[in-house]
């Protein structure tokens, strides 16, 4: 496991390149009825084929000439609470692609939702991994020193 409050993991399984990078994040806070893009704070690993920079911190951005389909699964793990529903969405190009099914709150345990997506992503496409929830109050997606984290991955499986 990796031992960060939020991370985002993109592989490509291809003898052309291999696509991967690591963002690292503390936990955010996301307001009762807003979708909420996760802000990764630091690249601690990229490679040749995906970008990310502080300028737009809750992407990360398929590169020229790296299109191809993808096959990619969001978590996200929210703080306990006795009010509301939660949610996980992924976004592509700032438009909802995929989105869990609601999971009630938890009131004594952390709540985790996972998302996937199977699609053909292109150069210049960016992925957001999002949170949605509507308690009445601001909710916490959760640090990983509280045992969960929040993660996005993908595997590149063909051109």
């Amino acid at each position: 496991s990796i031992d960060q409050a939020a991370a985002l993991t993109l592989t490509a399984l291809s003898p052309y390149a291999e696509l991967s990078c690591i963002l690292t994040s503390d936990q955010g806070t996301v307001a009762s009825g807003d979708f909420v893009a996760v802000n990764w704070t630091n690249a601690t690993r990229t490679l040749t084929g995906l970008s990310w920079s502080s300028g737009n911190p809750t992407r990360l951005t398929v590169s020229t000439g790296y299109g191809g389909y993808y096959d990619i699964e969001g978590l996200v793990a929210w703080d306990a609470s006795s009010a509301g529903q939660r949610y996980a969405a992924l976004f592509i190009n700032g438009t909802i692609k995929r989105q869990s099914r609601p999971q009630n709150a938890l009131v004594s345990a952390v709540c985790i939702l996972q998302i996937v997506f199977k699609g053909r992503l292109a150069a210049g496409d960016y992925i957001e991994l999002m949170g949605y929830q509507d308690s009445g109050a601001d909710r916490t997606y959760k640090a990983a020193s509280s045992g969960a984290q929040v993660s996005l991955s993908g595997v590149r499986l063909f051109v």
